[in-house]
């Protein structure tokens, strides 16, 4: 067979743009392609298309500089729709434009698409062809709804304190919807930006880049920045969209989770360009402003942000974020080549991007996603993932956030296992050995392991006092009291929050009766029960787990009357702990001493559902987010420990960097001087 490709220079910077040839006589001929070699410099007016390649079968012939050249559905789709009547149509698009077959072309073609799609008068983002009536409901739905948002969001523009929800748009989203359910523009909707285009990693490089981007369905057209602003009503208005979308036993409804997923996809996109307080949201074709948001300040930031976008291809979870990672002042240091070579796996570009960032960031808050040890597929436990997986919900606590009460100010401050000071983190990577080197601290040994407890299971036994508590979260809670020793005082406790669970109008006396209980205590009995409702807290659940205030437990229903009584200070309740955690275990462990002694004191606290017996609880100086638990691997040949990554770890009285103050003997600008500490090496 032919080969329609002739070799592309690198100076000047060459590219291939492909005219799509009109038909002649039947709108259903075969289609004619033509390739024109051009410096990028000096292309004139040309238009990318965004699309996903699909499945490789079925695939069709078209006819490309006169030979035949097979090209998979969706594209085909695709130029069935753009091709003309009466004029060619001068495009570029990754599959045909680019030899996939020239390894080295692929490569260096892939490292300049940035530019490519920002020199391009327009873009088209071909999302599929139609698949029924509700694809013209749909654009129908997102035009108007974009038109009916846009006084919001000129009154974010003139107003940047805040918007403004008018009472017409509210009657227009109520008149989309029914009282049971959300209804079908809003179903028609979901359905069109759950297409897989708009999940796809390197759309957001397409769009951001483009000066222009029209959407594309079958026949059908929309400006992207008009899904955008629905987009971005929906995520930045979503608890009042969703109390006037759906009644409460709907709100929420699988549909609408799916469409507030789908919604943030898109708004994360969007919100890499546009400016609220810049751009005229009131213009009739708004343009976006190409200044990259400097938000980011590493590259896996940026990747992590966009870790629910889906490609068939691994390492383009990097190389397709590379071009706005250029554009992005904060993210320093070299960025990875693009390498397509077989050798070239996705382990050894997620270990350039992190030991980049390393060095020019000495933060390691990507732990939060590592991949834990014993995992099959062959990555250190220590290294991050750029994508959801299944094994999330089993290493990850979440951030935690502790409530604490104050004299005269009540608010929600984030724990600091490292402490108020954040330290600077010393940690670096060895790419021969794969191994992570962190300054940190030794804390507890665990010895003693609750059964799993899992917030999505609803295990079968007797029920609590209140029939809106799972039983298995009951249990869970009488489980872990009796590990800890404090059984009858914690039924006291519950028994007092069943009484003002069932009877709000008894609040006061129910403080007067926790006052008195607490009264009665011995001072570290009662300093243990309240470590216990603090993990209680962290563990997100539902067993009588609320904030704690006076004393007293809080209901999310009584949250609107005492935000009002105590100014505001539980405005943050939403952000109660864990949510992301489902499986989790309790566990004692003895405390270690600065000196690695072990000392006869236990604590308690939450792991993951992986941990062991004689898994460690470590503190890493530089990582503020929780303590961690690792395990004992091997000794390497300095005879020094070597540890595998097992997840986060949450004890009570060691969030407020304890830990670390036990190690600083001498703080200065820009550092500290720390002793206790030691070399942790995870592999």
């Amino acid at each position: 067979m032919a080969n329609p490709y002739t070799a592309l220079r690198r100076e000047p910077c060459e590219i291939r743009l492909l005219d799509i040839l009109p038909w002649t006589t039947d709108p259903s001929e075969e289609i004619q392609l033509q390739l024109y070699p051009t410096a990028l410099a000096e292309t004139g007016d040309y238009t990318c298309l965004s699309y996903t390649w699909g499945q490789p079968k079925p695939d069709y012939p078209v006819s490309l500089n006169g030979v035949e050249f097979r090209v998979r559905e969706n594209l085909h789709s695709a130029l069935f729709r753009l091709r003309c009547s009466d004029k060619p149509l001068r495009i570029w698009i990754d599959a045909v434009c680019i030899n996939q077959d020239d390894i080295e072309e692929r490569e260096f073609q892939v490292s300049i698409m940035r530019h490519v799609y920002s020199s391009a008068a327009n873009v088209i983002a071909w999302i599929g062809e139609e698949s029924g009536p509700a694809d013209k409901r749909a654009v129908d739905f997102a035009r108007e709804m974009a038109q009916r948002v846009a006084p919001w969001r000129d009154y974010k523009r003139l107003t940047p304190a805040g918007r403004e929800v008018g009472p017409d748009l509210v009657k227009w989203i109520k008149s989309t919807t029914s009282k049971a359910t959300v209804n079908s523009g809003w179903l028609d909707l979901l359905a069109l930006i759950s297409r897989p285009w708009f999940s796809r990693v390197w759309i957001i490089q397409e769009v951001v880049m483009g000066k222009e981007v029209v959407v594309h369905c079958g026949p059908h057209t929309l400006d992207w920045m008009q899904l955008f602003y629905c987009a971005l009503f929906i995520v930045e208005e979503n608890h009042l969209f969703q109390s006037i979308a759906a009644p409460y036993h709907c709100r929420f409804s699988e549909q609408l989770q799916q469409l507030g997923a789908a919604a943030r996809n898109i708004h994360k996109v969007g919100r890499l360009f546009w400016d609220p307080t810049s751009t005229p949201a009131s213009e009739a074709a708004p343009r976006k402003k190409l200044a990259i948001d400097a938000g980011y300040n590493s590259l896996w930031q940026l990747i992590g942000n966009f870790r629910t976008f889906n490609t068939t291809e691994e390492r383009d979870r990097v190389y397709a974020l590379l071009g706005l990672a250029e554009r992005i002042d904060n993210i320093r240091g070299p960025l990875p080549t693009v390498s397509y070579d077989q050798d070239v796996r996705f382990k050894h570009v997620l270990l350039d991007v992190i030991s980049t960032d390393l060095k020019a960031n000495p933060k390691f808050e990507f732990l939060s996603q590592a991949t834990g040890i014993g995992r099959q597929d062959g990555l250190p436990s220590w290294m991050a993932l750029p994508h959801f997986d299944a094994n999330d919900k089993i290493r990850i606590l979440s951030m935690p956030r502790q409530f604490i009460p104050l004299e005269h100010e009540r608010g929600v401050t984030p724990y600091r296992a490292d402490g108020p000071r954040r330290p600077i983190g010393r940690a670096s990577v060895d790419k021969e050995s794969n191994t992570l080197n962190l300054l940190g601290r030794l804390a507890g040994i665990i010895n003693l392991l609750s059964p799993t407890h899992d917030r999505g299971d609803r295990l079968k036994g007797p029920q609590c006092q209140s029939p809106d508590i799972p039983s298995n979260q009951y249990n869970a809670r009488k489980q872990w009291a009796a590990i800890v020793g404090i059984s009858d005082a914690d039924q006291e406790h519950w028994s007092l929050y069943s009484e003002f669970q069932f009877d709000a109008s008894r609040k006061e006396s129910t403080k007067a009766k926790l006052k008195l209980l607490q009264s009665k205590r011995a001072r570290a009995d009662a300093n243990l029960h309240q470590r216990f409702l603090g993990t209680l807290l962290m563990s997100g659940s539902d067993a009588g787990t609320e904030p704690v205030c006076f004393g007293s437990f809080i209901k999310p229903e009584a949250e609107q009357s005492l935000r009002a009584e105590q100014g505001g200070w539980l405005d943050p309740l939403h952000m109660r702990m864990a949510q992301t955690c489902h499986s989790r275990r309790f566990f004692t462990c003895y405390e270690v001493g600065t000196q690695g002694e072990i000392l006869e004191s236990t604590n308690f606290g939450l792991c993951p559902s992986n941990t062991q017996l004689g898994d460690i609880v470590a503190m890493f100086v530089g990582y503020s987010r929780s303590l961690h638990v690792i395990r004992y691997v091997r000794t390497d040949a300095n005879g020094l420990p070597v540890f595998g990554y097992v997840g986060q770890a949450y004890v009570h009285n060691w969030m407020q960097g304890q830990l670390f103050e036990e190690m600083v003997v001498k703080v200065f600008p820009g550092g500290v001087e720390i002793q206790g500490s030691r070399q942790i090496k995870l592999i």
